[in-house]
């Protein structure tokens, strides 16, 4: 038995330095990787300016919805992959953590209004210590995702005092998720409510990066859900 324990740790052991080798591997390539990419998004810029035809002009549109569905993809895997390698590091200061929320309302509410929700921010005079832009990409990742998947009622984004802390909190109207799914979501590519993969829903990734920025700046993340249906 106690050999066994023991090959079993060193199997153990293997798999977590190929997996970690593998995310150092993506992480150092990602320039290379996304080139391509940069290319191609180009090369449709250039064609939007040329005349042609009616059916081609379509053709573009769809080549560039694709381009840009392929780097999204490519920039969530290699965030991932950055940070699981231990490539992004947490750099805090202190900051007002209101400028923070009136950039992402600025720009996420226009897409709330185009889907009849409201966008609202409850404003905050405090400051906190933290890393401004990875807490920033956390709290985008959670509003948008908000945004993408309520379909009437808001959103609202706010902070709290609680003790010596503060607690930015991010409030929906959406759909709910399942008591046995809610650890789930935090997962790669497991998405609810979107079994035919529609990339306009997102890839998945998007939680899953929250959950690995949270852990990297030292701050606590929970989730609260009632479905109503």
């Amino acid at each position: 038995n106690l050999a066994l324990v023991d090959s079993l740790r060193q199997q153990k052991s293997l798999a977590e330095q190929a997996s970690l080798d593998k995310s150092r591997f993506l992480a150092a390539a990602s320039h290379d990787l996304r080139q391509p990419v940069h290319a191609l998004g180009m090369f449709v810029g250039a064609l939007r300016r040329e005349h042609v035809s009616e059916r081609a002009r379509e053709l573009i549109e769809h080549i560039d919805g694709s381009v840009s569905a392929m780097d999204d993809l490519f920039t969530s895997l290699l965030d991932v992959s950055r940070l699981d390698a231990g490539v992004i590091e947490s750099h805090p200061e202190i900051f007002s953590i209101d400028a923070v929320l009136t950039r992402i309302e600025r720009d996420l509410a226009p897409e709330a209004e185009r889907k009849g929700l409201s966008f609202r921010v409850r404003p905050c005079t405090e400051r906190v210590h933290c890393d401004p832009l990875l807490l920033e990409r956390v709290l985008r990742n959670l509003a948008s995702n908000a945004v993408r998947h309520t379909d009437r009622g808001g959103v609202l984004l706010g902070a709290r005092v609680r003790g010596t802390e503060l607690s930015i909190e991010v409030w929906d109207s959406g759909r709910g998720i399942p008591r046995n799914q809610q650890e789930r979501v935090f997962q790669e590519f497991y998405q609810l409510h979107n079994p035919e993969r529609d990339r306009g829903m997102g890839l998945g990734l998007g939680l899953a990066i929250v959950r690995r920025l949270t852990r990297l700046l030292n701050c606590g993340l929970d989730r609260k859900s009632t479905r109503l249906n």
